[in-house]
């Protein structure tokens, strides 16, 4: 039993089950931050079903990122790209082009070392995404950092 549990316990009373989903990406993303790899995994994965069987798409293509993010920081590229691509695919069909655009660089950061065709692959296709985004959005002046 993890000291979470009794928020994950009044998860239970809430009305609308689906946004449990981002109570355990959240948590997920503290045992990370925590360096707690294997409570992260198992509560994304929680997170991934839930929103997987409500059929909640922009919740369930941040906890698969997430769990991209997760096995990437292991080292785990192979494992990564799959959750990653998955995730991309989703955001494609629902058009969310914002994490489309997240998800190709996150594609090509994994894609560096271990294969150039799909590393040029997804930078092309960040770029045709990020010229998408500029024609929906306009070409407004970014903040500056």
């Amino acid at each position: 039993m993890t000291l979470f549990a009794p928020i994950l316990n009044v998860n239970e009373l809430l009305p609308d089950q689906k946004v449990t989903s981002t109570t355990y990406t959240k948590l997920g993303v503290l045992y990370m931050q925590q360096n707690k790899l294997a409570e992260a995994k198992e509560t994304v994965n929680q997170a991934i079903s839930i929103a997987d069987k409500y059929n909640d798409v922009p919740r369930l293509t941040y906890a698969l990122m997430l769990m991209g993010d997760l096995l990437k920081n292991k080292k785990e590229d192979h494992d990564a790209i799959s959750y990653y691509q998955r995730s991309l695919d989703l955001s494609r069909k629902h058009h969310l082009k914002h994490r489309e655009y997240k998800l190709l660089l996150k594609l090509a950061q994994c894609w560096h070392q271990l294969n150039e065709q799909e590393f040029q692959k997804c930078s092309r296709n960040m770029y045709e995404v990020k010229i998408e985004l500029i024609n929906k959005e306009g070409d407004i002046f970014e903040e500056q950092d």
